[in-house]
């Protein structure tokens, strides 16, 4: 009830804040929809499995310019999802109120519910409900934003950090997603340093959970993010983060400390048919048994907020594991007076896939015998097309072939697999 109440005021709160200026603003509105079907098939499997999703969007915006170059903007949508495992799921999407106040610096402010990020998107990238202020000076940028998950339904939720978010995950007799505070800090410097741009960021959970029983854990992100335009072409990315957590136990508490790295050499180059190609590595912590330095510390498996996708077939997550992905794609029709054509765009990625310690992965007939490092290699093509302004398709296909002898990590029975996805994508 208290959570319910909380939301309600919230919306109070922005639509009194722009209520008074309604009159003066403009208003659009629109619908999205949003199909995507995908098979999977293995030897391992009896038959191919299949999953779909759609999607229909209704979605409304207010809109405001002002004079000293400010402006106000209202936007909400509501969605109905439809799935192979669930026949229906009504959510509210969006509703976010960004306004932007010019003075000596300017002020961005964006409250309700929004995607909350990390500068990597590694560690956060979510619907969450809270606030976020931006201070942009000529020099730097400061952002400053809280926020709450509890008020997202549990279907739609990918917030998952201890054994109880996941263990719910599937759990339909569970309403509402796991209960945590969000709170992050960021500063950015751009163009020092020939073109560099630099982001010191901090970020921190608080696990909110009041049940004695369950692993209760708080986690907090320290990271560093680096761009660099080494030519004409070519760009030199990379971040790195320190993680720290508690665990609180009726005995003792338990801290951990990991850590996340990731470097990338990005290429593009409009002119040779809008070729766009890059070369990313990743290292993320696992558990590692050393010599304890401080009583109940380690070094563990690192721990993001929520999980990103990082492969189409095999999407392991983030911890304990290691990878690269080199991407390549192009726009072969690009110069076509015929937009549709100029927009059609083939890839191809290659992602080879390791454990980063000796310790124990979670995955399906892995060997706790072996001592290899190699997953396996997933290769995707892909194919994406923008029909028209208001229709999108794309087409992806991969394969993904474990590491079973040797260097590789799983037992024979493990068997390559195979996955095709289709999406399309309206408005009206």
């Amino acid at each position: 009830m208290r959570r319910t109440l909380l939301y309600f005021l919230t919306v109070v709160f922005l639509g009194g804040l722009v209520g008074g200026s309604l009159w003066a603003m403009d208003f659009d509105w629109g619908l999205t929809l949003d199909n995507a079907v995908s098979a999977r098939g293995s030897e391992m499997l009896s038959e191919s499995e299949w999953s779909e999703d759609f999607v229909a969007a209704l979605w409304g915006r207010a809109y405001r310019q002002n004079a000293n170059g400010g402006s106000l903007d209202l936007t909400v949508q509501g969605s109905y999802t439809y799935s192979l495992e669930r026949p229906y799921i009504f959510d509210l999407d969006l509703l976010r109120f960004t306004g932007i106040f010019p003075g000596r610096s300017v002020i961005e402010l964006t409250a309700g519910r929004f995607v909350f990020q990390d500068v990597t998107g590694m560690i956060l990238d979510h619907p969450a409900d809270g606030l976020l202020v931006d201070f942009l000076f000529p020099k730097a940028q400061i952002q400053l934003g809280g926020a709450y998950t509890g008020l997202l339904l549990n279907p739609r939720s990918d917030i998952r950090v201890s054994k109880d978010d996941f263990v719910e995950a599937d759990d339909d007799s569970v309403t509402l997603g796991p209960s945590r505070a969000l709170v992050q800090a960021s500063i950015t410097i751009p163009g020092a340093l020939w073109y560099q741009i630099m982001t010191l960021q901090a970020l921190a959970q608080f696990d909110l959970r009041d049940d004695d029983m369950a692993e209760i854990i708080h986690t907090q992100y320290l990271g560093l993010f680096t761009s660099w335009r080494l030519s004409r072409n070519f760009y030199l990315d990379s971040h790195l983060t320190l993680s720290s957590g508690l665990s609180p136990g009726t005995i003792k508490d338990t801290w951990i400390f990991s850590f996340l790295y990731g470097i990338g050499l990005l290429y593009f180059n409009e002119e040779m048919v809008s070729s766009r190609a890059h070369l990313k590595l990743y290292y993320s912590s696992g558990f590692i048994p050393l010599v304890l330095l401080a009583e109940n510390f380690s070094l563990d498996v690192f721990r993001p907020i929520n999980q990103p996708i990082n492969g189409l077939v095999f999407n392991p997550g983030l911890g304990n594991i290691m990878w690269a992905e080199l991407l390549y794609t192009f726009r072969p029709l690009v110069r076509n007076p015929n937009r549709s054509l100029a927009n059609i765009q083939p890839g191809l990625a290659v992602r080879p896939y390791f454990r980063s310690t000796m310790s124990n992965v979670d995955f399906v007939y892995f060997d706790p015998t072996s001592d290899g490092m190699y997953l396996g290699t997933e290769i995707e093509a892909s194919l994406v097309a923008r029909v028209f302004s208001d229709l999108g398709l794309s087409l992806r296909t991969g394969v993904f072939l474990p590491g079973t002898e040797g260097f590789g990590v799983f037992t024979d029975e493990r068997k390559p697999e195979f996955l095709v996805k289709v999406e399309i994508s309206t408005g009206l």
